[in-house]
């Protein structure tokens, strides 16, 4: 049990960031899917190189924009961008207005188009601009919570939709072995991150990204026949401008 569970782990760790872990040397494509089980525990990760980045700033820079740039570069860094990369792909290929067909060809396009550098301009705006509002000392809560929430709307879309690809590839072998399953228990380490926080403002972000998610990934699919890659990375940026939204910047 606790074997397996590693191996997931480190799958899902390997997949998903820079952190120098590697693949179990037998690592199959049918792995993949059962490691999304793991996929909020990697946005623990993530969340915690995030936190360092901005108070290690904080310790040196006076004020939030530094702190918040450091934090969003550490983001980047950590995942190698990867999610940030599906997000561009996506938007050229949603906002093109083309035949479904057209779409899924745009995005497998390695060039970013008009609508990708939009869309990762915005993202990164509102993400600088959302974590600005949360006061310093509970800017954390924001930075660990939100990839946690991307992560699980990920493994959530991957069980909820088919993939749009029929050539299939990574993201099809993503979707056709994620099950319901993997979904229960990447919420249920989501919830108990939640409770331990013991923020009620915690609640509110994971109630806001849950709904948008849904949204999102139902408008995607109808748009798309199904899910890809590129809209799971989307999905999994979202909560980086709605968990700190939702959070409230204001309240003490």
């Amino acid at each position: 049990m606790i074997g397996a569970t590693w191996r997931r782990l480190r799958m899902a760790v390997a997949l998903l960031t820079r952190i120098p872990v590697a693949y179990p040397p037998d690592a199959r494509d049918d792995d993949i899917g059962p490691s999304a089980a793991m996929y909020p525990i990697v946005g623990v990760a993530v969340g915690a190189v995030t936190i360092g980045a901005y108070y290690g700033a904080a310790a040196v820079w006076d004020g939030t924009a530094m702190p918040v740039a450091a934090a969003i570069v550490a983001w980047i860094a950590v995942t190698g961008g990867l999610h940030l990369d599906g997000l561009m792909d996506a938007a050229d290929g949603l906002f093109s207005h083309r035949p479904r067909s057209d779409k899924l060809r745009i995005m497998k396009d390695p060039q970013v188009g008009a609508f990708g550098a939009v869309a990762l301009a915005v993202v990164l705006i509102l993400k600088a601009a959302s974590l600005s509002a949360v006061p310093p000392h509970r800017v954390w809560k924001a930075l660990l919570m939100a990839p946690m929430f991307g992560r699980l709307g990920m493994v959530y879309a991957g069980a909820a939709y088919p993939y749009a690809r029929p050539e299939g590839g990574m993201g099809g072998a993503f979707a056709e072995r994620v099950w319901w399953t993997h979904v229960g228990v990447a919420a249920f380490t989501t919830l108990v991150a939640c409770t331990l926080v013991r923020d009620v403002r915690v609640w509110a972000a994971l109630l806001a990204c849950g709904v948008f998610t849904f949204w999102a990934a139902r408008r995607m699919a109808r748009s798309l026949g199904g899910l890809t890659g590129d809209t799971y990375g989307a999905l999994c940026e979202a909560p980086g401008v709605v968990a700190p939204i939702a959070s409230g910047g204001a309240a003490p």
